[in-house]
């Protein structure tokens, strides 16, 4: 079978309306990972499914559990989005803490809608008085400082995700391998998000990095690399989104550590989308412009089946 992605198993959680939902992709040559589409919590559920399809839950024979989501937008008023981003926030902490408490490999990945630091976005005041503009220059009321910015990037957001991260004893992978020393150019490979292609836009050439690979701390010193497969005002290698596919590598348990990896700010070219030839390397990617997981777990390409 010669049809694009036959080698993988496919999994799907869909929204009931407009465009959220997700999907994971898992190669047929490993053992079946246990499928769930909600953090288990029993809210805003749909026959066992998020309602918006934001979550799948994969977990392999192996230990090692993968969250895959799309978290909603924080958006511009409290009226109509901060307290549904405050409750998701609350329920993926709480998710969070159970599987550090269970003490499996946990791998958190997908569009988190959120720049942890200044250096994740590209010009941090400008991000953070786009409350006060409002979207699309419309004004909006006005909202506590610590919820103004950029959606994606208030005060209140990147705490929040900070507490999420210790609580689950999650590394941010990019940013583990990449310090932001110096701050990254405007055109580097740095941010997953960029706004308009259009020089007219006022989001021309401004980017955050808020599409995630997160991982246990144990996984950590397996992390071989983490790079954003996109750049520049153009969005050279996005595909056609927003969002360029981000691209994260772990070696075999027991493997040596990696060398350190180039910084990628220091160049506008978006890294080579080349896998390292390691067959037994963990490689996890997320595509925001298909919403495309690939998840092979270590050591199980001789567990599974064809």
């Amino acid at each position: 079978d010669t049809a694009p992605f036959s080698g993988y198993r496919r999994f799907f959680s869909l929204a009931e309306w407009r465009y959220a939902g997700t999907a994971l992709l898992v190669k047929k040559s490993l053992a079946p990972p246990k499928i769930t589409y909600e953090f288990g919590d029993g809210v805003d559920t749909f026959a066992g499914h998020d309602e918006n399809g934001r979550i799948i839950v994969a977990e392999f024979p192996s230990g090692l559990r993968v969250l895959n989501t799309y978290v909603p937008m924080n958006g511009w008023s409290e009226e109509k989005n901060f307290g549904r981003r405050r409750a998701w926030d609350a329920r993926m902490l709480a998710f969070a803490s159970r599987a550090k408490e269970e003490g499996r490999d946990f791998v958190w990945l997908g569009d988190l809608n959120v720049a942890h630091q200044d250096c994740d976005v590209s010009d941090p005041t400008w991000f953070r008085a786009q409350k006060d503009r409002g979207k699309n220059g419309v004004p909006v009321p006005a909202v506590p400082p610590e919820d103004k910015g950029q959606p994606g990037y208030s005060q209140t957001e990147q705490r929040r995700f900070g507490e999420i991260l210790e609580a689950g004893g999650l590394v941010d992978t990019f940013r583990a391998i990449h310090p932001a020393l110096p701050p990254p150019d405007a055109g580097s490979a740095s941010f997953s998000w960029r706004g308009s292609a259009h020089k007219t836009d006022i989001y021309y050439n401004r980017g955050m990095r808020v599409d995630y690979v997160c991982v246990s701390e144990r996984l950590q010193a397996r992390v071989r690399s983490s790079v954003v497969l996109g750049s520049g005002p153009e969005r050279k290698g996005f595909c056609g989104s927003d969002h360029a596919p981000i691209l994260c590598v772990l070696s075999p348990e027991g493997a040596p550590p990696p060398s350190a990896a180039p910084n990628p700010s220091s160049t506008a070219d978006p890294p080579s989308t080349a896998l390292p030839p390691n067959g037994d390397d963990v490689t996890v990617q997320h595509d925001e412009t298909k919403r495309e997981f690939w998840v092979p777990a270590p050591g199980q390409e001789k567990e599974g089946g064809g």
